[in-house]
């Protein structure tokens, strides 16, 4: 990791962005989120889906401890793998 900042949010759960080299070299940037106690980092390359997946969060007052979680859901709509809890 290069850079780590956080962008300002009034909310308890925030989006996060860090620049990563990958394998291949190549740079880019990464957003995640964070609460009090947890950050989850390069959950997507999206800036606007992790934005709307940190407002739907906060609009459903997800608890930290349920975070990761919510991630895997919310991965599996962006890819359409909608079945990963039947696996």
């Amino acid at each position: 990791m290069l850079v780590t900042a956080y962008i300002k949010a009034d909310t308890m759960i925030q989006i996060t962005k860090h620049t990563y080299i990958s394998p291949d070299g190549i740079v880019y940037e990464g957003y995640g989120i964070a609460g009090t106690t947890v950050e989850i980092k390069d959950i997507s390359t999206d800036r606007a889906a992790v934005q709307r997946f940190v407002e739907l969060c906060n609009r459903l007052g997800v608890s930290e401890e349920f975070l990761q979680e919510s991630v895997e859901d919310f991965l599996a709509s962006e890819t359409g793998d909608h079945d990963k809890h039947d696996k």
